[in-house]
Parts: structure tokens; C-alpha cells; sequence
């Protein structure tokens, strides 16, 4: 069991910042749309908003970016200080509060990219997890009190994707098929045309045990439109960052419909697999174990048979 008093101070608040090689190829992804505004959620200590100004995009006027800790948008500041062509405002405090009261003065952006933070909820201040409520109840999602903090952020920050503008998120591998991470399943293949996700074989982070993963997601450009799905890209090594993300993009195999509903976890399966399941399913000769028993979390307590006389 976790208690708070044990954690680092960087682990609370989920403050593990990106290699300039993952920004950048992510970065990249979100510039080929031309963007003219990019949202950067929580930019830390501005690795993503360095990433973006580097590539020089020529189409984009601005760049928006939140950051809770003074130290690090001070830092951030820094790096963006010479990007005379480009309008780079750094919001200094909560991304949650900040969306929830002033985003619709800010209105809408073309991309959004960044690392949002990894907070369990129990570990979140008590206004940031009344804020993540209320961020659900907007978007009419079922909210549980065991959501981490970067599903929220991801939420918000989908939210406010202009028609056909792009994600690029460095988010944990749990995306797959945490129950918390439910309500951000559906809420991305309601509104995305298609979600790609690059799975590493290896940890991407220093100091901590973290799986992560690459989001990449379009926004749909008409609420109506025919989703392709979801799809995963296996990442043997980091030699893939110096790739173009486009390509995958446009070639990987996305599945939708009832194959995903839930749990992601059919991604991972051939057609074939997938094809199979789905008759062993509607055969009526077999049945699941939920059909025959309920499953809960629970604990195993061994007492010991030993008597002092």
C-alpha cells in the first residue's frame, strides 16, 4: 500500500519530463497540420514548446501553455525567449482551473502536445479533485475517485481541438485498460476519426516504473463522421522518434465498433484472433466467466495453524 508520506516530492506532482527526441517527434506530428495555435497543458519546464519552436513552423502565431510550478515556467520562459516570430503566453497555475473558468476566453487550438502529469487521485489537493469532477460532469462521463490526474488533463485538452486538429500526448500504458481510463476511451473514439498508439517494449523514463505510451489522435471534422478506430504501433526501440509519424498514421491497421468497446485490449490481436473471438462469443455453447461468477478485488489472509501450549 502507497501512502502520500512516503512518496518523492517529484512523484506527487507527477513531474518526469520529456526527452527532447520524444517532443520533437511528436511535435512534428501536430506541426504537418500547419496549425496556427497549439495548447500546451502542462508544459513543465518547456521541452515541448522548445520541440515546436525549433521546427520553425511558419503557419503557427501561437502557442498557449499552462504550468503550475513557478520554478519550472520560469525555466520554460527561458527556453522560448528568442522565438521573435512566434507568441509564446505561459499561464502560470492550474491547467484544470484554467479550463474550467477561462479556456473559452482563449477559445480554441489547431494542436495540442505535452505530458501531462501522473497523479493518483487520492494524491491530488482537494480543489484539483473537485475540479477533475466537475471537468467529467461537463462531458456527462462517469467520474470514479481512482482517476489519475493525466486522464482529466487529456479530456480537457481534446476538448478544445479545433475540427481535424491533432493530440500528441506522452501518457502511461495503462490507457489500454485501466477502469478509470474508461470514460477517456470513449470520449477519444467519440470525437476522434483515428487513435494511434505507439507502444515502447522498454521504459522511456528515468526514475520511475511508469509505462508510457505515444498518443497520436485527430479530431473528427464534423461531429458525424465515420471513425476508423484505434490502432498500435510496437516500438522495438527508440530509432522509430527519428521516423516520420505520418506514415504510421496513415498505414496502421485500426479496428472500431464492438471490437474495442471497453477494454483496448483487442488492439494487440490479429484480425484473425479478433475474427475468432467474435465467434466464440455469439456461439451459444460457451460462456464467459462473468456469465458464472462475479470477480472483485479483494485479500488473501493466510493464519498460521501452529498452538503454543
Amino acid at each position: 500500500m502507497n501512502f502520500i508520506a512516503n512518496e518523492t516530492a517529484q512523484k506527487l506532482r507527477g513531474g518526469f519530463y520529456t526527452d527532447p527526441d520524444i517532443a520533437t517527434f511528436l511535435a512534428r506530428w501536430v506541426l504537418e497540420k500547419k496549425p496556427k495555435s497549439v495548447l500546451e497543458p502542462s508544459c513543465g519546464d518547456g521541452a515541448f514548446l522548445e520541440a515546436i519552436a525549433d521546427e520553425n513552423c511558419i503557419s503557427l502565431r501561437r502557442m498557449f501553455a499552462c504550468e503550475l510550478d513557478p520554478d519550472e515556467s520560469a525555466k520554460a520562459r527561458e527556453r522560448v525567449s528568442n522565438t521573435a516570430k512566434l507568441t509564446v503566453e505561459i499561464h502560470e497555475g492550474d491547467f484544470l482551473r484554467w479550463f474550467l473558468f477561462y479556456s473559452q476566453e482563449a477559445g480554441h487550438f489547431d494542436g495540442v502536445v505535452g505530458n501531462p502529469p501522473f497523479i493518483r487521485y487520492q494524491y491530488l489537493a482537494k480543489e484539483q479533485q473537485f475540479l477533475a469532477e466537475k471537468i467529467f460532469a461537463r462531458f456527462g462521463l462517469p467520474f470514479t475517485k481512482h482517476t489519475n490526474a493525466w486522464v482529466t488533463f487529456v479530456i480537457a485538452s481534446l476538448s478544445l481541438l479545433t475540427p481535424g486538429g491533432r493530440l500528441a500526448m506522452v501518457i502511461p500504458s495503462e490507457i489500454f485498460h485501466i477502469p478509470h481510463a474508461q470514460s477517456l476511451r470513449r470520449f477519444l473514439t467519440l470525437h476522434c476519426s483515428r487513435v494511434l498508439i505507439f507502444d515502447p517494449e522498454e521504459l522511456w523514463f528515468d526514475n520511475t516504473m511508469q509505462g508510457v505510451v505515444l498518443l497520436l489522435a485527430e479530431k473528427k471534422n464534423v461531429a458525424n463522421e465515420l471513425s476508423l478506430g484505434v490502432a498500435v504501433q510496437p516500438v522495438e526501440s527508440r530509432e522509430v522518434l527519428h521516423a516520420n509519424a505520418a506514415k504510421y498514421f496513415e498505414t496502421a491497421d485500426y479496428i472500431n465498433g464492438d471490437s474495442i468497446h471497453g477494454k483496448w485490449m483487442p488492439v494487440f490481436l490479429s484480425k484473425k484472433e479478433r475474427s475468432l473471438l467474435k465467434a466464440l462469443r455469439q456461439d451459444a455453447r460457451f460462456s464467459t466467466f462473468l456469465d458464472l461468477a462475479d470477480v472483485d478485488v479483494g485479500t488473501r489472509v493466510e493464519m498460521s495453524s501452529a498452538v503454543s501450549l
